[in-house]
């Protein structure tokens, strides 16, 4: 095992501390455990951060992967997903382990989630460690034994890269160390949206036709469902956060588990009425976050996160909006005896009050995941917000024309029920 692999976190890693997030995918047949439970080894050999732990020292945190440490893999039958999801959600502890892989089996099929502390993934890097996985069990399972090789050493620190790509003399002091308690998560009310191919694929047209994008579109149905829920028939300006990646802004470009956290977020403002016209405040949204992109303002975002400048999210507030898009998620190949049938992202607890979206495209299908947080936003009032986003999607797949078949929206529970 690697030994004396340690560095500290930096202000933007120190921010994404105790929030794990887990990227989920449905499979049908049967999975060999022997063999996942050996790729998933494997997987940590190759990155060993993901057998890394966080430590305090004074008012620094240490990363840093133990000489000896097992990968273990919890197998849960029986229950909900969502059962299982949130148990080790409500469980984690950055001092014990900041990745793990549950496996969910049930009659015919089942589900595989990984998790990964937001510290030492965002969902580009996740995303990557996923795709490895499990093209490391498609190979064992076809009976080729893979040979995989540790790299011997962590993920740059975001600030490293930085630093790396453009130089000491663009990055702003550091105003003081960030202190992950004042980011400490709530656990959230979750909801989802999935629209059909069909519907899905009306969608695209609709942005194609109007001179959008799916995500613009995206954006708009979210806040004008969000301005539908508090009083007064004028427009107010309403602000959506849109992360972006920087990784391949960069020079050369950044390799998706180069690096832990890479995003930097695109606030787009707009004015925003009840009646507002779903189409136009699409395009002014595209227009405006094309412009924020081009003035650099993700970038300069990650600068004042390194610097520890930045205020953690607080307060109660549906003028705001997070709204994250994946875009399309490749396919997982299909292994002897299984097949990746679905996708999700799973997080038990949101950082702040903003309300949380995030999207992406499976076989075909776009799903949206909204985090609310729980003590903030009743469960009527999430129920009346998804019920209304769902209607604001209608509508703009009805302008492909002729469309009936509408969004499906429920919980976490009964959308993983019914799939």
């Amino acid at each position: 095992m690697t030994k004396g692999l340690e560095r500290y976190l930096d202000n933007v890693e120190l921010q994404a501390t105790r929030h794990p997030v887990a990227l989920v995918v449905r499979y049908e047949g049967h999975v060999d455990l022997a063999g996942l439970e050996d790729a998933y080894r494997l997987l940590c050999v190759r990155h060993p951060v993901l057998r890394a732990r966080i430590h305090p020292e004074g008012d620094r945190h240490l990363l840093e992967v133990p000489q000896w440490s097992s990968v273990d893999v919890v197998v849960r039958s029986g229950g909900s997903d969502e059962e299982h999801l949130r148990r080790i959600g409500l469980e984690w502890r950055i001092e014990r382990e900041l990745a793990r892989l549950l496996v969910v089996e049930r009659d015919g099929g089942g589900s595989i989630a990984f998790f990964a502390d937001h510290a030492i993934a965002d969902g580009m890097a996740k995303s990557a460690y996923l795709a490895e996985l499990w093209a490391l069990y498609v190979q064992w399972a076809s009976g080729r034994r893979p040979e995989v090789r540790t790299d011997g050493r962590l993920p740059a620190a975001p600030v490293d890269v930085l630093r790396d790509r453009l130089g000491d003399h663009s990055l702003p002091e550091i105003v003081k160390l960030v202190d992950p308690d004042d980011y400490e998560g709530t656990e959230a009310v979750r909801r989802y949206i999935t629209l059909s191919p069909r519907a899905t694929a009306d969608l695209v047209a609709t942005a194609k036709a109007i001179g959008t994008t799916v995500n613009a579109i995206l954006c708009a149905a979210v806040l004008l469902a969000q301005r539908r829920q508090f009083d007064g028939r004028d427009p107010v300006d309403m602000l959506c956060w849109a992360p972006v990646d920087l990784r391949r802004r960069m020079e050369p470009a950044v390799g998706a588990t180069e690096t832990t956290n890479f995003i930097g977020m695109s606030p787009v403002t707009v004015l925003v009425g009840p009646d507002s016209d779903l189409v136009r405040l699409a395009r002014t949204v595209r227009s405006r976050l094309e412009a924020v992109i081009l003035n650099q303002q993700p970038l300069r975002d990650l600068f004042a996160r390194t610097s520890g400048g930045t205020s953690p999210p607080v307060g109660w507030n549906l003028t705001n909006a997070a709204v994250s898009n994946l875009g399309v998620v490749r396919g997982f190949p299909p292994g002897p005896g299984a097949r990746i049938a679905g996708f999700e992202v799973y997080s038990h607890a949101v950082k702040g009050a903003t309300p949380s979206y995030v999207a992406y495209t499976y076989d075909g299908c776009l799903g949206i995941e909204a985090f609310y947080r729980s003590g903030t936003y009743s469960v009527d009032q999430v129920e009346s917000l998804v019920d209304e986003l769902k209607r604001q999607l209608a509508q703009a797949t009805a302008l492909r024309g002729g469309n009936d078949d509408h969004p499906r929206a429920g919980t976490a529970r009964a959308e993983r029920s019914a799939s």
